[in-house]
């Protein structure tokens, strides 16, 4: 390897750590990152071998964490499944990890839960308003539909 591959290969490193630094990111946003940065393929690789060498990128792992931190907030598995896609996590993976969680998750019951909480806090409101906003909302964080008319149909 020559002084200016190793350079570049230096500069790339260290753009991806300062990349890493704020949060986890999948293979894909690296090597997308690097790409915006006109990296070469082989520059590009050698990056990424060495971040997953040193267990720094691992998809499965990031996977896992952004599946954690998204029902926490909480969202739906439609939505995590989106977001995961656009980062370039495959739907392989994807699925494999929300097998994972079916003994430890229900999205009914989280849904319910939001519908609770919402109603408690809206006891004044009209039934059919409240049917309502809590269908947008429930549906812009990402829970199924199916699921949502349901647990909604039950108020």
């Amino acid at each position: 390897m020559n002084e200016a591959s190793t350079a570049k290969l230096f500069k790339a490193k260290t753009i991806a750590l300062k990349f890493l630094k704020v949060r986890d990111r999948s293979e894909q946003e690296i090597l997308a990152r690097l790409r915006k940065d006109n990296f070469t393929d082989e520059t590009i690789q050698k990056t990424l071998g060495y971040l997953k060498s040193v267990r720094l990128v691992d998809d499965r792992q990031f996977t896992r964490k952004w599946i954690e931190t998204r029902l926490g907030k909480p969202f739906g598995l439609k939505r995590i499944a989106f977001e995961l896609k656009e980062k370039g996590i495959e739907e392989q993976l994807i699925a494999e990890e929300f097998s994972r969680l079916k003994n430890d998750y229900s999205e009914e019951k989280t849904v319910r839960q939001i519908i609770q909480e919402y109603c408690e806090k809206h006891k004044g409101m009209e039934k059919e308003i409240v049917k309502q906003k809590l269908t947008g909302y429930l549906a812009n964080r990402g829970f199924h539909e199916e699921i949502i008319d349901e647990e909604i149909g039950t108020l």
